[in-house]
C-alpha cells in the first residue's frame, strides 16, 4: 500500500485518466489534478476523431475513463487548478495547488506524483515545411 495519503496525478488526458483509474481499481486513493475545466486533455480539447496507433475513437478510450474518474469515491478531481510548488520526499509530499479563477490556494499532502502533463499540439499549418 502507498500509506495514507492520495497519489497526486497531474494532467487529466488519457495518461493521467489512465492513472488515475488504475490506482483508484488498486483501493489507492487519487487527488487529480488538472488546469482545463474539461476532462480528456489534447483529444478532448482539439476534438480528435481517433487515437493513434489503433485509431480507436477518441469516445471508446476517454469515455469510460473520464467516467470512472468522475464516479470513484477515491478519486478527487480538482479541474481549473494548478500545482504551484511541492516538496518532501517520496511517501510525503507536502503540495500547493492554486484555483486559477479564484487564486485560492491550499496545501495538501501526498504520497508521490505521477506526472502526466501532456504535450502541446502541432499544427502544421503554422510551419511553412507542412
Amino acid at each position: 500500500m502507498i500509506g495514507l495519503n492520495p497519489v497526486l496525478v497531474v494532467g487529466a488526458g488519457p495518461a493521467g485518466l489512465s492513472a488515475a483509474c488504475d490506482l483508484s481499481q488498486a483501493g489507492v486513493r487519487v487527488l487529480l489534478v488538472e488546469r482545463r475545466e474539461e476532462l480528456g486533455g489534447a483529444p478532448a480539447r482539439w476534438k480528435y476523431h481517433t487515437l493513434a496507433p489503433d485509431f480507436v475513437p477518441v469516445s471508446r478510450v476517454l469515455g469510460p475513463l473520464i467516467e470512472q474518474v468522475t464516479k470513484s469515491e477515491l478519486v478527487e478531481v480538482k479541474k481549473g487548478c494548478v500545482v504551484e510548488s511541492f516538496r518532501g520526499s517520496v511517501g510525503d509530499f507536502e503540495v500547493r495547488i492554486t484555483e486559477l479563477k479564484t487564486r485560492r490556494s491550499e496545501t495538501r499532502r501526498v504520497s508521490c506524483v505521477v506526472v502526466a502533463t501532456g504535450f502541446e499540439h502541432f499544427d502544421a499549418r503554422v510551419d511553412p515545411r507542412y
